[in-house]
């Protein structure tokens, strides 16, 4: 299928044929009849991406300050790599469009195929013809209504969360700072809901348009004196509320919407405007100044966009209803969007439909694609390159899941190895699986990974996606007969971790490794070799200084990403494995800020070793996240090593002491991809025993378990044959 993609390295716009979006649980596919550009924010995006490193970094000093601690704690290498490959990243343009659905999930409740449905959100409603949109993110159609006039529902959306936060009235005098696409359509919600509406622009066009969608009064900002005349029309009272839709790079529209407001009256912020209040104005007349954010309530809420609606009755107003009921109120003739369309386009015309945009010759606000509304075929592979020559000796690999983790560490150094085939490669998003298959040289790309799966040319599966999916892709993975590397973690609970049992116990010279990558830095061997004449058990302290996670990241998520122990924890309990080079026998852990399993983010545990081995893990959330993230001490044998961030190790004997330093920090990424790429093409197992691989995640599991009953717990690990 085709779709509008922009590398945001270099702003090149372009249509690409990328694979057809796999339907995930809860959603729908649908077959767009149309999408809209909307104009200002889509300009914005536009000109950020053609925009030079400098320029970039200027716009967003967010970025540039992790960046720096990057830097800092990985090295400017390492840090340069990452950053590109980021910018590298295609984006997607468009978040509005409407269509015909053309497959329903199961999950997915009052949607069938072949309604008319309008849709919103980035990453989803874009400009492409086949589109996957959750279920919380599409209304239906009214049937006197064309979806031309339905794919502005969204933008009728955000205008109407706007005019919802004004909390206005019969009556009220409102104004409108920017008049472009979201300011005309708020000029009309507002004289539907009988305000007094004044129109302000700096463009003759627009402030003529809003007057023909019957503003009371309609100002140019740069010609007329606006204070004067809303000073004027509002009985010398001022505007009870002023509601800023436009876009500016300056907080200019703040201090006039504050000069324009009553005494206690109410500014409201709709458009991109970087905030900064001034005081003098606010203050004195103890103005109420709100931001409006996206669409209504369940803009950014993972589960409302999963297809969970709000109560009805404690949130009378989402993302949804407000959609449905712009869509009315064009229906009713209240809103009109005729005049908004500035031109329409066939999807192999983007080009010229984003000059227009960016160039406009006199006003433009909505641009329309058109599309010819295919049939989408689920999970079809896109074949988006020719296969090359493949070596005689040469293993295929099929990889699924491939964000910035994978292409940042994984993919590069399996690129850069050689020895592998890179055959298929599965993502989510189609733009992202067409831009990795050919950044990165596989065959093709897909967004199904049950094609990966099947695919009887692959026998090496790569699986990278977020943790919810490792254990049981792992099993399906070994159980098709293939050779496995899964990032950790290796399962998300004890049912999962029983289901990769069984499938590697009936497989037939099964491979599995897990992307314990820390104990293959090269730092790490040296540690590992310090200590291997000693046969005493050994005292280990390792603190990780993590950081901290917001409340709603994924990783949190007991589903998705099974927290932080199990989720990342499990590196350190692998590497305390590595350094004894005995298993865990037991475990006792204490949450330090109160919460147990998913939810800790500051654990101390301690392990247990077979050969009488003690560690320690302090896994801290609440440090200094700009101090070193990773410090390892380790005693025995009259030895000690201590080894601070992969960068620096110290290892003392007999009254000597050597150090070994690194440029930049190395995590092991390219040495596991080595002895991966080792065993794999010249045989012999993996570089980590099963029985370790689970031993680690048992204990992760443990881990949890203790946090809950304050006890230690036992690894019930039995290993036949050893």
């Amino acid at each position: 299928m085709k779709q509008i993609i922009q590398n945001y390295k270099t702003g090149e716009l372009k249509v690409e044929n990328v694979p057809v979006p796999y339907l995930r649980r809860g959603g729908v596919l649908v077959n767009n009849e149309y999408s809209l550009i909307s104009s200002g924010t889509e300009r914005g995006k536009i000109e950020m991406a053609r925009a030079n490193l400098l320029q970039k970094a200027r716009q967003r000093p967010d970025l540039v300050k992790q960046v720096m601690h990057n830097v800092k704690s990985e090295g400017l290498v390492p840090t340069a790599k990452k950053v590109f490959t980021r910018l590298n990243t295609p984006i997607s343009l468009g978040y509005c469009s409407a269509g015909i659905v053309s497959v329903v999930d199961d999950a997915t409740s009052g949607f069938k195929v072949g309604d008319r449905v309008a849709c919103v959100g980035e990453g989803f409603a874009c400009h492409a013809e086949v589109v996957y949109i959750p279920g919380g993110l599409l209304v239906k159609v009214p049937d006197e209504l064309t979806l031309d006039k339905a794919s502005f529902a969204p933008l009728g959306a955000i205008a109407m969360q706007g005019v919802r936060l004004a909390e206005v009235g019969l009556g009220d005098k409102v104004v409108v700072l920017g008049l472009g696409l979201i300011g005309q359509l708020t000029v009309q919600l507002l004289k539907a809901s009988g305000c007094h509406v004044i129109g302000v622009d700096i463009d003759d066009e627009k402030v003529a348009m809003a007057t023909e969608f019957g503003t009371d009064m309609a100002l140019n900002l740069k010609e007329a004196d606006t204070e004067l005349g809303v000073e004027g029309f509002t009985f010398s009272r001022g505007a009870d509320v002023v509601i800023i839709t436009a876009s500016a790079s300056t907080s200019q529209p703040i201090e006039t919407a504050g000069k324009l407001c009553r005494e206690k009256g109410k500014v409201v912020l709709v458009g991109a405007v970087p905030i900064e209040l001034p005081r003098k104005e606010y203050y004195e007349k103890e103005l109420d100044f709100v931001v409006s954010r996206a669409f209504g309530p369940g803009s950014y809420d993972e589960s409302y966009i999963g297809g969970t609606d709000y109560p009805y009755g404690y949130v009378r107003w989402t993302v949804q209803r407000n959609m449905e009921e712009v869509m009315n109120l064009m229906v009713s003739g209240k809103v009109l969007v005729d005049k908004l369309i500035s031109g329409r386009f066939k999807i192999d015309d983007a080009v010229k439909a984003y000059e227009l945009v960016r160039k406009p010759e006199g006003i433009v606000m909505g641009v329309l694609f058109e599309y010819d509304g295919k049939p989408a075929v689920p999970g079809r592979i896109m074949i988006s390159q020719k296969a090359g020559k493949t070596r005689s000796n040469a293993r295929s690999v099929g990889f699924i899941g491939a964000g910035n983790f994978a292409q940042s560490y994984l993919l590069p150094e399996l690129k850069k190895a050689g020895g592998m085939e890179l055959r298929g490669v599965a993502t989510n998003r189609p733009i992202s699986s067409d831009s990795v298959s050919r950044k990165f040289g596989f065959n093709y790309g897909t967004c199904n990974h049950s094609e990966i799966l099947k695919d009887n040319d692959i026998d090496t599966i790569f699986i990278a996606t977020r943790h919810d999916l490792h254990g049981p892709l792992t099993a399906q993975a070994l159980r098709a007969g293939k050779s496995v590397f899964v990032e950790k973690p290796l399962a998300l609970n004890l049912d999962e971790l029983t289901e990769i049992t069984q499938a590697y116990g009936a497989a037939d010279s099964p491979y599995l490794m897990v992307g314990f990558n820390r104990r293959f830095s090269p730092l790490s061997v040296k540690l590992k070799k310090h200590f291997e004449s000693i046969k005493t058990a050994k005292a280990i302290n390792f603190r990780v200084n993590a950081g901290p996670l917001p409340p709603d990241h994924w990783l949190l998520d007991p589903v998705e990403g099974g927290g932080r122990i199990i989720g990342e924890g499990c590196h350190f309990i692998d590497y305390l494995q590595f350094v004894t080079g005995a298993r865990p026998v037991r475990v006792y852990a204490v949450s330090m800020d109160g919460k147990t399993r998913e939810a800790a983010q500051n654990v101390q545990i301690t392990i247990d070793f077979s050969d009488g081995s003690v560690g320690n893990i302090a896994y801290i959330a609440d440090g200094d996240p700009s101090f070193s993230r990773e410090y390892l001490e380790v005693f025995g044998g009259g030895r000690v090593a201590v080894l601070d961030d992969f960068k620096k190790l110290t290892l003392s004997a007999k009254g000597k002491e050597k150090v070994h330093t690194l440029r930049g920090k190395d995590m092991g990424y390219g040495g596991e991809i080595s002895e991966v790429i080792k065993t794999l093409t010249g045989g012999g197992p993996a570089p980590i025993s099963f029985a370790d691989l689970v031993a680690t995640t048992l204990t992760s599991f443990a881990v949890n378990e203790s946090l809950v009953t304050a006890a230690p717990v036992t690894i019930a690990l039995e290993v036949s044959g050893e």
